[in-house]
């Protein structure tokens, strides 16, 4: 539609010079139009769309300039793309910020074109909303965002001391804060047979906010309704405190007078009893909360909950060597999750195979201790497809050259992400090393017979064959022998011999099969 738009331009100029006929071709335009003096940056013309956009009248419109209709602090950038478009240096400029007239923001994607009239140089420039557009843009980002700094903070109390655990949750607690954007967050702990309620850790993006009404304890029954749906809910979420139903009316006196507007608790959880729980609250605006967020967040009340039975633990010195490997199990499992979550399609691939990677390595007669840390690398082998867009990894259709070697890049990605936790297997380097083959052709170093290790290989082809039998957007599952004969095919070029004959007896001989399949 755009092209048409400035194609009947074209076609007015070549053949009609009237201001009247100008104003009849653009009345019924889709885009907003804009005519605009290039000395003054004035507006001269604008029609029903480019109003409609803005919210602004025609007559208010026309008595504005370039410059009052952009924010302030974008106004040089905006600027200097106009002037690209006056001298047809920019065709199109993207994503640029509209100021309308209720003070909301809209982006536009904006082409131009020079046309005379009269006499007169004017550039025409012709809006397309793409503001929805931009809000997925801006969705996706944070999304990433949210999802590094679980990566992170699961990073680092795989690997804390206890003595670091109290630092490290108040730590926890101000990136996650000022990720989520609310005004305050904290960790109540239940005591006393659960009939208290102690503060223990918190954050506050400013202390004027009424941090200092907040009681460091109190007792459950003070929160009758809140302390009953606590017990059995996945989260309590209050998107606005003022709307409460009237049996919440004693928490709502509460929250209202502490000048809370919105608030997400998520509980605390260890083994099966529930510990406490974490509350985030917006005091400045009303707050909807993203499910993908509230996901997020419950992963990270379960690194909590498992950092603080680890802290109680070393108080009791009942330190050992299980309890500490259970914590760091959990801790993977923990991560694991957060990729899965993410892609639907892929839900449990990676616990699948770490099944079938654990089966073959102990058909193989490997050492438990090292059957275990194969084990564990499955567990999180795809965790550098947190940098892949969700979008392509659910794709039913092909990728382009660039958006595979996008894809490709995860093994390397993995890598990073894991490798300064100190587990006591080489797991960033399984990671590193799944989609190496025998003949060079994989990715991403281009590894060769010897230099792939056999915990890489046997991670390879439990990858390859889980992948072949479960369900994709791009195909349906495929059957075991279809998934065993593409690995055959593969023996000795592709993938390690005795790996392929491990793999194929525990299908054929001893009746392998995927639980929950």
């Amino acid at each position: 539609m755009q092209k048409k738009v400035m194609k009947d331009l074209q076609a007015f100029k070549d053949f009609c010079g009237s201001p009247a006929a100008f104003e009849i071709i653009f009345k019924d335009s889709p885009i907003g139009i804009l005519v605009v003096d290039p000395i003054s940056k004035e507006f001269i013309f604008a029609n029903p769309k480019i109003c409609e956009i803005t919210g602004y009248s025609l007559k208010e419109l026309l008595k504005l300039n370039v410059q009052k209709i952009h924010p302030k602090k974008e106004l040089p950038k905006v600027l200097a793309q106009f002037e690209q478009q006056i001298r047809g240096k920019l065709l199109v400029a993207k994503s640029i910020p509209v100021l309308k007239k209720d003070k909301t923001l809209v982006y536009c994607d904006v082409s131009s074109v020079m046309m005379i009239f009269d006499g007169h140089k004017y550039l025409v420039g012709f809006f397309s909303d793409v503001t929805d557009r931009e809000k997925v843009k801006s969705e996706l980002q944070h999304r990433l965002e949210f999802e590094k700094a679980v990566i992170k903070i699961a990073q680092k109390f795989a690997a804390i001391l206890p003595i670091e655990i109290d630092s490290g949750i108040k730590a926890a607690l101000k990136i996650i804060g000022k990720l989520v954007d609310v005004d305050r967050c904290y960790i109540y702990l239940f005591a006393n047979d659960n009939q208290l309620i102690v503060n223990a850790y918190w954050w506050a993006k400013s202390r004027s906010k009424g941090w200092q009404i907040i009681p460091k304890k109190v007792e459950r029954k003070a929160y009758p309704w809140f302390s009953k749906i606590i017990e059995d809910a996945d989260t309590v979420y209050v998107p606005d405190v003022a709307k409460l139903p009237p049996e919440c009316k004693i928490e709502k006196k509460i929250w209202q007078k502490q000048g809370v507007k919105s608030l997400l608790m998520v509980p605390l959880i260890h083994h099966n009893k529930r510990i406490g729980f974490v509350g985030f609250e917006s005091l400045e605006k009303i707050k909807i909360w993203d499910k993908n967020d509230i996901s997020l967040l419950l992963t990270i009340s379960e690194i909590v909950s498992e950092a603080l039975a680890r802290k109680w633990s070393d108080k009791k010195q009942h330190k050992s060597a299980e309890h500490l490997q259970n914590v760091l199990l959990q801790t993977v499992q923990a991560v694991a999750q957060i990729i899965e979550k993410r892609d639907p399609y892929t839900a449990g691939h990676q616990q699948r195979t770490a099944e079938l990677a654990a089966a073959i390595a102990r058909k193989l007669g490997l050492p438990d201790d090292q059957i275990e840390g194969i084990r564990l690398a499955a567990l999180i082998h795809d965790i550098g497809k947190i940098y892949v867009p969700a979008e392509l990894l659910s794709r039913p259709g092909a990728l382009t050259k660039d958006e595979f070697m996008l894809v490709k890049h995860h093994p390397q990605v993995g890598f990073d992400i894991i490798k300064n936790i100190d587990f006591p297997w080489p797991i960033s380097k399984i990671i590193l090393g799944h989609h190496e083959r025998l003949d060079g052709s994989g990715y991403p170093k281009g590894l060769q017979g010897d230099e792939i290790s056999l915990a890489c290989c046997i991670l390879g082809v439990a990858d390859v064959v889980e992948a072949m039998m479960s369900h994709r957007p791009y195909r349906p599952a495929l059957k075991s022998d279809v998934a065993l004969n593409e690995i055959k095919k593969g023996k000795n070029k592709l993938f390690d011999a005795k790996v392929v004959d491990a793999c194929i007896g525990l299908f054929k001989k001893k009746g392998f099969k995927f639980k929950g399949k």
